[in-house]
């Protein structure tokens, strides 16, 4: 997989872009958003874009499945920290357990 570009030098010769404008204003009097505005309404915006740019939310919804996942274990792990306070023969049975179940744990 290729890396993306670091610096905007990169990016137009990766997009074969002989020149770009070192400095984009909206303030400008006829900027591209107030053209836009005055031409379609926002909801009219809205809809072209959802209809004709991709969105790819894979990366979003593996992020957040696997921010879940943390926040299972997270649990899991304060609950083992926690139980700690409920004495060593509740230790001691939680530890064989895992060490049954994690060949590399040390026994």
């Amino acid at each position: 997989m290729q890396k993306p570009p670091s610096t905007s030098e990169e990016f137009l010769r990766s997009q074969d872009l002989k020149e770009w404008s070192s400095c984009i204003s909206l303030n400008e009097p006829y900027s591209l958003v107030v053209k836009l505005q005055k031409d379609y309404s926002f909801s009219a915006l809205c809809r072209y874009l959802c209809e004709h740019v991709p969105l790819n939310i894979s990366p979003l919804s593996d992020l957040e499945k696997r921010r879940n996942t943390c926040i299972t274990e997270l649990g899991k792990h304060a609950e083992k920290v926690f139980s700690l306070q409920r004495g060593p023969a509740y230790l001691e049975e939680h530890l064989t357990a895992l060490q049954q179940s994690n060949p590399h744990c040390p026994r």
